[in-house]
């Protein structure tokens, strides 16, 4: 947690703080702007009841970062102190990751010595690293508002630095500014990252706490969530699969046509996660197995040869390289986004897009009608379900479903009746049903989960099942189980 408390000497300072630590039992604290050195802030620090801590005396009544940390949950080795940051590197268990706790100037000719030191020292760290505190600087026009309402001007000069040190911005839950004087008001505060860090922390999330006691806000970095049971996952398919030599036999065997899509669909996926789960493994785990066998026989080698094992090793880094491209087609596939141009393998591309997509699609807080930010997982879920229960109570009749438009099969019918030729522009021969499940992309989502991708090898199987009764498929399907966009193309136009 990061807090510019605004002078630690005051009275309340020591209770407000604590209540914060008690609530959201912080392991790192660092306090920025305590504007106390000497005796006295070595007395404030002895009650904020956190076994070490480390000081950069202010100078005068300005400046000073304080940090303190907890030596039975963390190890914290202090690295070097500047007048504007304090670097450290944090272990927890088997995990470690540097850390530097910011207070810029407030004067701008002496905060760009912040800047030009953060990137001399971005240079010297190849490990996950994150960065802290109040920056006395924004990123967006949006991040300050003047007594008139209107935006203030970016920090060339930090927006610079965060390019140059490869470092992002991780965000927040609560309020938007972490600053407040009168009807001024700035987002000063905030913690920012590596790529590094934030792989290793896919989950963290920042929190915006209250404004007690100061003008700033506390910022608590939570440094992961519990992620939801395997089980509540929706299913995806996965491009990857199609990789393995076997998976077209498995499509033959395993499936089975009946007279609804839907229970098709459904017994299929059934059988294909117990195929994922039986045969084709966990793709992570499958690496991290050949490394370990290919790094085994590579240390047996150097002290004594064997044409078996060369021959073994050269078969494992094949088979390492099918591995690879799956994990690559895995990535790519959960980042939604297009392959890089070059054709290069960027895995870790991919990993990021991915954290910042999911990041930006969870809801980690809401305002209850009291106006208050809640972060519990059951009070958001009790939200939820309240804010939907009322907005779907209605005292007329409320349909559960929401069919197809009539004018929609109507066109469909009148086609049919003359023979499905004329669809065949709208579904495609090739891949059947390209419109709805079955296109090359790995970018776009669709019904019960599965990428578009499944019809690029297998959509003979499809066509064989469904192709004599499009319109047949048609009818069973609802526009609350899928997002149903068909091109209709015509000698007269086209329409969607």
């Amino acid at each position: 947690m990061v807090w510019n408390c605004q002078g630690a000497g005051k009275r309340k300072f020591v209770r407000n703080c604590n209540e914060f630590c008690r609530i959201n039992k912080p392991e790192v604290l660092a306090i920025v702007e305590p504007r106390i050195s000497g005796r006295r802030a070595t007395q404030v620090v002895r009650r904020l009841r956190f076994s070490s801590s480390h000081r950069v005396e202010a100078r005068g009544f300005a400046g000073g970062i304080w940090l303190l940390w907890d030596e039975t949950r963390i190890q914290m080795s202090i690295l070097f102190n500047h007048p504007q940051f304090i670097h450290a590197k944090v272990t927890r268990g088997d995990v470690s990751f540097l850390f530097t706790a910011v207070y810029g100037c407030p004067q701008e000719k002496w905060r760009k010595f912040l800047w030009l030191n953060l990137e001399a020292l971005a240079l010297t760290i190849n490990e996950p690293w994150i960065v802290a505190g109040d920056f006395n600087a924004i990123l967006a026009g949006e991040e300050r508002r003047n007594k008139y309402g209107q935006a203030g001007q970016t920090n060339a000069m930090f927006a610079d630095c965060m390019l140059k040190t490869n470092l992002l911005d991780l965000g927040f839950v609560g309020g938007k500014y972490t600053w407040r004087s009168g009807s001024r008001r700035a987002r000063l505060d905030r913690f920012i990252c590596n790529d590094e860090w934030r792989i290793k922390f896919p989950e963290a999330s920042v929190i915006h706490l209250p404004r007690i006691g100061s003008d700033h806000c506390p910022v608590l970095l939570k440094s992961g969530t519990t992620p939801p049971p395997p089980d509540r996952r929706p299913f995806r398919y996965l491009a990857a699969w199609q990789t393995h030599p076997g998976f077209g036999q498995f499509v033959m065997e395993n499936w089975v046509s009946s007279t609804s899509f839907h229970d098709t669909i459904q017994h299929f996926m059934d059988k294909l996660k117990m195929w994922n789960r039986e045969t084709f493994g966990n793709i992570h785990l499958r690496k991290k197995r050949l490394l370990a066998r290919i790094s085994g026989i590579q240390r047996f080698l150097e002290h004594k040869n064997s044409a078996f094992l060369t021959d073994l090793e050269t078969e494992l880094r094949l088979e390492l390289d099918g591995v690879l491209l799956q994990e690559e087609l895995l990535w790519l596939q959960k980042s939604r986004r297009q392959w890089v141009q070059d054709g290069d393998r960027n895995t870790t591309y991919f990993h990021m897009s991915t954290i910042i997509r999911r990041k930006q699609n969870k809801i980690e807080a809401l305002i209850d009608d009291n106006g208050v930010w809640q972060t519990d997982p059951d009070s958001l879920q009790h939200l939820a379900t309240n804010y939907f229960r009322q907005l779907f109570c209605d005292d007329g009749p409320v349909p559960h479903i929401f069919p197809l438009p009539n004018h929609f099969v109507q066109k469909i019918s009148s086609c049919c009746s003359n023979g499905h030729t004329v669809l065949v522009p709208i579904f495609g021969e090739p891949c059947v049903l390209s419109g709805h499940l079955f296109t090359h992309s790995l970018d776009g989502m669709s019904w019960m989960g599965n990428q578009q991708i499944f019809g690029q090898d297998c959509g003979w199987i499809l066509k064989a099942t469904y192709w004599s009764n499009p319109l047949h498929l048609c009818r069973q399907m609802l526009l609350n189980e899928v997002l149903l966009i068909w091109y209709w193309r015509m000698a007269c136009g086209t329409w969607r």
